[in-house]
């Protein structure tokens, strides 16, 4: 990898093209010999490089994501976005890239891009749900949310519950309560708990 990474570099057509991810592959190659530093230094120059092929660059930053390696990932997507603003996988790796990182506003963001290309994509719609209740805004769109999905998966225990929780931020105590009493216990997994 390392070698195929410093040869697309070296002809001048494959650099305009390819650059950022021969980087990329470079960088994949030290992670898997152990040299933490080269590696970073190699995540690093993604970002410094042009961005000749917006695929590469979409492959890039997903890879970048699945390393953890968000802060590199984040800047690639957003140097995507007039390319790929159009498509839902775009924004769902965006929407990935925000929650890795922590970043709840931005994953709303995100999200909501994702939500108005595919409004009946059921994991956008749960997607899009947890990040208002999260966040603890507009728990009445949450609410709507939160039905559609339990509608469609009326057995599933983490609809249940994040219906629950925009039941209880609309302040429908009584109505959450039974809802939570309603999920089998052998159901509730321990990241449900």
């Amino acid at each position: 990898l390392r070698v195929l990474g410093s040869e697309l570099r070296r002809i001048k057509a494959n650099f305009d093209q390819a650059a950022g991810y021969s980087y990329f592959l470079e960088a994949v190659s030290f992670l898997n010999a152990g040299n933490q530093d080269a590696a970073s230094r190699a995540f690093n120059r993604i970002e410094e490089v042009p961005l000749g092929s917006p695929y590469l660059g979409y492959v890039t930053a997903s890879g970048l994501t699945r390393l953890g390696r968000i802060g590199p990932a984040r800047a690639l997507l957003g140097r995507l976005e007039k390319t790929f603003g159009d498509r839902l996988e775009y924004w769902q790796q965006v929407q990935l890239a925000a929650y890795e990182a922590r970043d709840i506003p931005a994953m709303l963001e995100a999200v909501e891009k994702a939500y108005r290309l595919a409004p009946d994509n059921m994991v956008v719609v749960n997607n899009y749900a947890a990040a208002l209740l999260i966040l603890r805004q507009r728990p009445a769109e949450a609410i709507q949310l939160t039905l559609r999905r339990l509608q469609t998966s009326p057995n599933d225990p983490g609809a249940r519950i994040n219906h629950a929780l925009a039941l209880l931020q609309n302040r429908r105590m009584d109505d959450a309560e039974k809802t939570l009493k309603s999920i089998p216990q052998q159901a509730v997994t321990p990241m449900l708990r």
